[in-house]
């Protein structure tokens, strides 16, 4: 078993120590409660905004260091039908709400997708600041469009999105 040394000083910092494979590991972190980041993970269910789906699967993960959450998004559907923007809903932070300040989330993996002309890659999901909500976009001959459910191709399908939130 490692031992782990706690130490303070007259900086103000509080250093922990705990032996490694190749010397020692050492976290420094400030004493004052407003600087330690609050760290946190969890899950939530996120839906599409339109539309309906058959989803056999509907998750959300997230590991949270301050105010950077990074994210993970996995839907599963059998069946889709309607119409309306493919945003998602259930993100459980506020996006940052401050100009200049933009996060996207990153489609990784998609399967059952009508990729049209509106639907064409590169397309991300972008978190309007002040928001909970991912809104989905795409880039037309360099204009930024918003795909339809309609694109969908009625049928199964997956999507898997990831990327790294700025929130309040």
């Amino acid at each position: 078993m490692a031992n782990v040394r706690i130490s303070g000083d007259t900086s103000g910092y509080v250093e922990l120590q705990a032996p490694a494979v190749a010397g020692t590991t050492t976290l420094t972190l400030p004493t004052t409660s407003t600087e330690i980041p609050v760290i946190s993970t969890g899950t939530f269910t996120p839906a599409f905004a339109n539309g309906s789906f058959t989803t056999s699967v509907a998750a959300g993960n997230y590991y949270k260091i301050g105010d950077l959450v990074w994210v993970c998004y996995r839907f599963v559907w059998s069946a889709s039908s309607g119409s309306g923007d493919l945003d998602i809903t259930g993100f459980p932070f506020t996006t940052k709400n401050e100009s200049d300040t933009y996060s996207t989330v990153t489609v990784t993996y998609m399967q059952g997708w009508e990729l049209g002309a509106t639907d064409a890659p590169p397309f991300f999901y972008y978190a309007p600041n002040g928001s909970t909500l991912l809104s989905r976009y795409a880039v037309d001959n360099g204009t930024p469009v918003k795909p339809d459910v309609s694109d969908l191709s009625g049928g199964s399908g997956q999507l898997i999105l990831t990327g790294v939130v700025y929130v309040e």
